[in-house]
């Protein structure tokens, strides 16, 4: 093989690998500085609400839906899905809450987005969850019991 086109591909390859990183610093200082550090490391469900500026009461609405199995044999990975109809939804929250740590997730949305989640969540025993929608300056609520048959959080 040509001795210049190795000497070329491997400065490609490290000025690549270079680029790569230089630019993903950035994106990860923006998105801790977006972490609401507060919600996620606290231990029960009424500070976890507060410390993400959610209601105790958000309003029941049947244009936000959560699908959730009735039974999850392990609680390592249970899945879930939650729509939101409602119009300029744009963040969707999910508490579980009976686990160590109430808040699992938070998804934003930016305006016109197609306010849709299907994450997995892990579940320490039989419990609520819950996933609140924000949509401006109202939150709206729905809910469902999931039984635990395996704790997934040790």
């Amino acid at each position: 093989m040509n001795r210049r086109r190795r000497t070329l591909l491997r400065y490609s390859a490290g000025l690549t690998g270079w680029l790569a990183v230089s630019l993903w610093r950035p994106f990860a200082s923006w998105a801790a500085s977006r972490r609401n550090a507060a919600a996620f490391v606290a231990r029960d469900l009424a500070t976890a609400r507060a410390a993400s500026g959610i209601p105790e009461q958000p309003l029941e609405s049947s244009a936000l839906t959560l699908d959730a199995p009735d039974a999850a044999e392990n609680g390592a990975l249970v899945a879930f899905t939650a729509v939101s109809r409602i119009p300029d939804t744009t963040a969707l929250t999910f508490f579980v809450d009976h686990n160590p740590f109430p808040l699992s997730a938070r998804f934003e949305f930016g305006n016109g987005a197609r306010a849709e989640v299907s994450v997995y969540l892990r579940m320490d025993k039989t419990s609520l969850v819950r996933v609140v929608a924000q949509a401006g300056d109202t939150f709206y609520s729905a809910q469902k019991e999931v039984a635990v048959t395996i704790s997934g959080c040790s």
